[in-house]
């Protein structure tokens, strides 16, 4: 629970008071390193705490604790909490879905977190649900071994049943949460990378393969990604199924069309 505290502004990690979240958004949290003007808030035993904030604009400090792992959740008595893991949460194909997702879905139908590796940027105003949380751990370019640190502790302070990566970007990311305890991984395959357009290039495959152990099970969005990773990575058939991407008819309607109209149809 996050105490009552008056609205204040918070740190976006560069030691400047930037925004303030509008009553009844989503949760925000920043759990990235300090910026150089800014000192985190010493919390329990003087280790750094949360820089953090709540829908209410609240401002909260504490350490993450470490909870006892859960039950299969299959076992549970309550909702499922799934975490979704992306490399940051800005406008994109990945993005969106990720958004409508948490919009979409019933609020009795699970708990859902969004955990960002690197940032969140406005997109996350989208996120229409009060009770969604919205993580930054602020991964810096390179190699930043405490980033994943901060997920791991990120993670066994939520405890989560499901932990659900997208894209090769974040595959590692199952490694933390099995050394978490989080009982199910799922990873999904959105799409290949720029730079790897047809997903073959030898130093991302083998992260994939050392990285595949960890996973439960995969979903892919189209027909080509589930036999590309059966082909590529070797991944067995009953680990994978295919969801694809679907368009709200509530929302896109075809409009009524008479004869004789010029129709221009555009796609992107």
């Amino acid at each position: 629970p996050i105490p009552a505290a008056p609205r204040r502004p918070w740190q976006d990690g560069s030691g400047k008071h930037s925004r303030m979240l509008p009553a009844g958004s989503p949760r925000r949290r920043d759990l990235g390193r300090a910026g150089p003007a800014t000192r985190p808030r010493a919390g329990a035993r003087g280790r750094p705490g949360l820089e953090a904030i709540s829908g209410r604009g609240a401002a909260i400090a504490g350490n993450i604790v470490r909870r006892p792992r859960p039950d299969p959740p299959m076992a549970l008595p309550r909702p499922v909490h799934v975490a979704h893991v992306i490399h940051r949460l800005d406008y994109g194909g990945l993005e969106t879905g990720v958004v409508s997702l948490a919009n979409g879905l019933p609020a009795d139908a699970g708990r859902h977190t969004r955990i960002c590796l690197t940032t969140a940027s406005d997109f996350w105003r989208r996120i229409r649900r009060p009770d969604v949380a919205v993580y930054e751990l602020r991964k810096q370019p390179g190699q930043d071994p405490g980033a994943y640190l901060r997920l791991w502790r990120l993670l066994r302070q939520l405890a989560p049943d499901v932990v659900h990566t997208r894209n090769t970007g974040v595959m590692d990311c199952a490694v933390v949460a099995w050394a978490a305890g989080v009982p199910v991984r799922v990873h999904g395959c959105h799409g290949f990378d720029v730079d790897d357009l047809h997903g073959t290039r030898p130093r991302r495959r083998r992260l994939r393969r050392a990285c595949d152990r960890f996973v439960d099970h995969y979903l892919t969005v189209s027909r080509q990604l589930a036999d590309w990773l059966m082909t590529t990575d070797g991944v067995a058939a009953d680990r994978i199924t295919q969801i694809y991407n679907g368009v709200d008819l509530g929302r896109f309607v075809l409009p009524e069309r008479t004869a004789g109209d010029f129709v221009v149809g555009t796609v992107g």
